[in-house]
């Protein structure tokens, strides 16, 4: 009983967070972050002073739970605020940290909370299925690949059989290169004039990425057909 009151008072905590994230998508400074550009946003964030860290921290878990901008310009906003490095810092470690607190919420909440939410998403309950055969490996090609949305991944990790421990390390060598490259494309395009032939090739190595994504999402579709 004590167990099952904690995960419920923890699941409690996270949700009450999400709720407060996506209020703060919904509200006035969500559209306001919506509407700028790196450069006004990282002027945002740098207005905070020493808080400024916490404020990037909060945007990422935020773009983690209701994804309001694309993840690239927030990562371009924090090398622009803390350098290349320390922004590649707190964008990594913040988005994988949001990414385990939502597999979190979604082993907390149960697997039947999960597809009343997202089954009827398209993909979802493949996913669900691919991870219950082998977790680290479909959790490390939806990082890498991202033929499914990163948000799909976490839930449907949480509501699968999915160990945390397994989840975690694929999430972390996963997004490694991916965050590093969106990094380098949002300071690349503050810097375009300094650094286009990088920009270029880092934004055909999403291309790729992107390329491989869906022909492993096709691969897994002709999989299921065979399956079925």
């Amino acid at each position: 009983m004590g167990n099952k009151t904690g995960r419920w008072g923890i699941a409690a905590a996270v949700a009450a967070a999400v709720v407060l994230l996506i209020a703060t998508a919904m509200s006035p400074v969500g559209a306001y972050i919506r509407g700028i550009d790196p450069n006004e946003l990282s002027a945002w964030v740098r207005s905070f002073g020493w808080l400024a860290w916490i404020v990037a921290i909060l945007l990422i878990a935020l773009q983690t739970f209701a994804p309001f901008v694309p993840f690239v310009l927030l990562a371009g906003a924090n090398v622009l605020v803390f350098g290349f490095w320390g922004g590649f810092a707190v964008s990594y470690l913040s988005a994988c940290a949001a990414a385990v607190a939502a597999f979190a919420l979604a082993r907390a909440l149960g697997r039947e909370w999960v597809e009343s939410r997202f089954g009827g998403r398209k993909g979802f309950a493949r996913m669900q299925r691919s991870l219950e055969r082998n977790g680290f490996f479909y959790v490390l090609m939806g990082r890498l690949l991202a033929f499914v949305p990163s948000s799909a991944v976490n839930y449907a990790a949480g509501a699968s059989g999915v160990k945390l421990r397994s989840f975690t390390l694929a999430t972390l060598l996963g997004k490694l290169p991916i965050v590093f490259a969106e990094c380098l494309v949002g300071y690349d395009v503050m810097h375009m004039h300094e650094n286009k032939g990088r920009l270029l090739l880092m934004l055909a190595f999403i291309a790729l990425l992107a390329a491989a994504g869906q022909a492993f999402r096709n691969k897994l579709l002709i999989k299921e057909e065979q399956r079925g």
